[in-house]
């Protein structure tokens, strides 16, 4: 890999090592991570439109290096690669940093390839390829005792989504996923709902976030009624079970990793019972409910 660094950026390097399909090295004392493109090739003008406003904004994020052929992307095997200069290290992000992105970004204005527009249509994609895929994960012990019921979560979501339609977004610099904070590949246009949701679901999950924190939280946070919609939708839809599902099937994970999950299942519920209490009766913003998690 270090003459393919050499031969298309032009960098003399020693040193590159491979960290989960990441080759990263150090030039000129900078870091930079070399990586596959896994987005569609339609979408990388919009990345680099936010890329380059988040720049004016004076918002820091990690930047995309051409090649020496005037090209951000690389052709190696038929697979596609791009170079990340890293400008941040990662680190535990704080619910500080998304509001500080989100408030720098709001109602931003850019290509709408990256803007993540149908959920229902996403989420029913997803629940349709687990259920097809059924026969093949029955292997799974863990997996076979669990999945009908966050299929059924996920489609509660979609049904909360259809039938309390959301018409007006706020959109914001969001990101697939919460995990690589800064890298522009990971930048998508959606709803200040999506990534105040995915926080939430995390550290729920891993780090024994207690009920009193998310509801401070949300005090801070100035929502209106339709994203609060949005919310709670992303709340009910379990990203963070289908997430290690993949890792499992695609990357054999071990089957054990759903317990971190799972075992928290009924005060997950419990969670979201309390926050439909909370935005209903303390913030008043008289959002629908859904009856059987209120009768838990």
């Amino acid at each position: 890999m270090n003459s393919v660094i050499n031969y298309f950026y032009e960098m003399n390097i020693i040193d590159i090592y491979k960290c989960n399909d990441e080759y990263i090295f150090n030039y000129n004392s900078n870091t930079y991570k070399f990586i596959r493109y896994d987005r569609n090739i339609e979408e990388l003008n919009g990345i680099l439109e936010i890329s380059s406003e988040l720049r004016k904004r004076n918002v820091i994020t990690n930047e995309l290096i051409y090649n020496r052929f005037n090209s951000y992307l690389t052709n190696l095997d038929g697979e596609l690669y791009i170079l990340i200069k890293e400008k941040i290290r990662e680190y535990d992000i704080s619910l500080n940093d998304i509001i500080y992105i989100q408030n720098n970004t709001l109602n931003i204005s850019l290509n709408r390839n990256i803007y993540k527009r149908n959920y229902i249509e996403l989420w029913a994609n997803k629940i349709d390829f687990y259920e097809k895929k059924s026969i093949d994960l029955n292997k799974y012990e863990l997996i076979n005792k669990s999945l009908d019921y966050y299929i059924g979560l996920g489609e509660n979501a979609i049904t909360y989504l259809r039938n309390n339609g959301v018409k007006t977004i706020n959109l914001v610099l969001s990101h697939r996923r919460l995990n690589d904070f800064y890298n522009p590949l990971n930048y998508i246009l959606d709803s200040r709902a999506r990534d105040v949701a995915e926080y939430i679901k995390i550290h729920f999950f891993y780090d024994d976030i207690s009920e009193d924190v998310i509801i401070s939280m949300l005090r801070s946070i100035n929502f209106n009624r339709e994203e609060y919609i949005l919310f709670i939708a992303r709340m009910l839809y379990p990203t963070y079970y289908y997430d290690l599902i993949d890792k499992i099937i695609f990357s054999d994970g071990d089957e054990e990793i759903i317990k971190k999950v799972t075992i928290k299942g009924e005060a997950y519920i419990k969670l979201i019972k309390d926050l439909f209490i909370f935005i209903n009766y303390n913030l008043r913003m008289n959002i629908p409910v859904i009856e059987w998690i209120i009768k838990k």
